[in-house]
């Protein structure tokens, strides 16, 4: 079937592995593996690296300052100022806040904040979850050169796992193993820089 949202593609795994082209016999196993891997890095990153349309709920811990989930851009952002669950308040981008980093599209890094701007004519209510955000949300819309060699590990070393159901591969000599790591250890080091906790309220 194919890949939802991989960061890698079949192709480019099947060469890593070193399989020809036109040997499809394990081909749905190494999408799914793709698909695993790529949902363990969202999680270990506490992101994802594609982008999706959707409005989601934030609780604002400063009245001038809210923190949101990375987002490439955000099209409208709506308050609960009576605490009835109606957002009606509605902040004017012109007049009213900005995305930050304010060079966040320049050098390739997602938008993670929005700031009231001066002598603003409102605030952010800060009453939990009174701030609904509709944008594009993700790190960005095309996989990251780090994530993509991330993604071709981890999807490796979890295609490997079927010769190695209990997490030990057999060694050369007699007696010999190699317990397998959890995530690979330079996946981790290629995925750090992009982690951070996710900032969306799920209560």
């Amino acid at each position: 079937m194919p890949i939802a949202n991989g960061y890698c593609s079949l192709a480019e795994l099947k060469a890593r592995l070193t399989i020809e082209t036109a040997d499809t016999q394990d081909d749905a196993i190494l999408e799914a593996c793709i698909e695993g891997a790529s949902r363990q890095i969202d999680r270990f990153t506490g992101t994802r690296f594609f982008v999706v349309s959707e409005t989601r709920t934030f609780t604002a811990m400063d009245p001038l300052r809210l923190a949101i989930d990375d987002a490439t851009a955000v099209s409208a952002v709506v308050q609960d100022l009576n605490l009835d669950r109606t957002f009606s308040d509605v902040l004017t981008q012109a007049t009213t806040w900005e995305l930050l980093p304010s060079n966040a599209a320049l050098v390739g890094v997602p938008y993670q904040q929005i700031a009231i701007l001066p002598q603003a004519p409102k605030t952010f209510v800060t009453y939990p979850r009174s701030v609904r955000v509709t944008g594009s949300f993700g790190y960005s819309s095309t996989t990251p050169p780090a994530v993509k060699q991330a993604a071709l590990l981890l999807s490796a070393a979890l295609f490997r796992r079927k010769d190695a159901p209990f997490g030990v591969a057999g060694g050369g000599e007699v007696g010999q193993a190699i317990q397998l790591q959890a995530i690979d250890p330079q996946a981790r080091v290629l995925l750090s820089p992009f982690r951070r906790l996710a900032v969306v309220d799920l209560v």
